[in-house]
């Protein structure tokens, strides 16, 4: 029984060893492109470039890096990294099996653009009543009734 037992662990300890060894790494940091400031918060994914289904994901700490462990290998993925009012980064890559790839600072660029003056132009539309209380509203709105109290 304990022969048994212990062949099924050494068996076990030997498929895991095989499985990781088939997976990846990989690190990088996010800065805005502008002022070089690291961003926080923005979340990078990896994709599975075939079927574009989600494999792994993360957001960058404080000081704009970021690190994506147990990434299969020898599997063609894209890397999309996105944070809000910025346009996405997108790279497509291979991992090779047991490496760290290390992506590098990805400077993100802003989305928007700053206007410069902006002119308001209004019309009044006007309101056409007719009857008795189109005729009250005109002669109220132009000061012209003079409403007395009947007493």
């Amino acid at each position: 029984m304990n022969r048994l037992l212990a062949t099924a662990a050494l068996l076990f300890l030997l498929a895991s060893a095989g499985m990781a060894q088939n997976r990846a790494n990989i690190k990088g940091k996010v800065v805005d492109s502008l002022n070089r400031e690291a961003l926080e918060f923005a979340t990078v994914a990896v994709l599975d470039l075939k079927d574009s289904s989600l494999i792994s994901y993360t957001l960058t700490i404080k000081n704009g890096e970021f690190a994506l462990h147990n990434l299969p290998a020898e599997k063609r993925l894209k890397l999309v990294v996105s944070f809000v009012s910025y346009k996405n980064y997108r790279q497509i890559f291979t991992l090779d099996k047991g490496a760290l790839l290390d992506i590098g600072t990805i400077k993100l660029s802003p989305k928007g653009t700053n206007l410069g003056t902006v002119n308001i132009n209004a019309e009044i539309t006007p309101i056409i009543m007719s009857g008795v209380l189109g005729l009250l509203m005109a002669f109220i709105a132009y000061g012209r009734m003079v409403l007395k109290p009947i007493f």
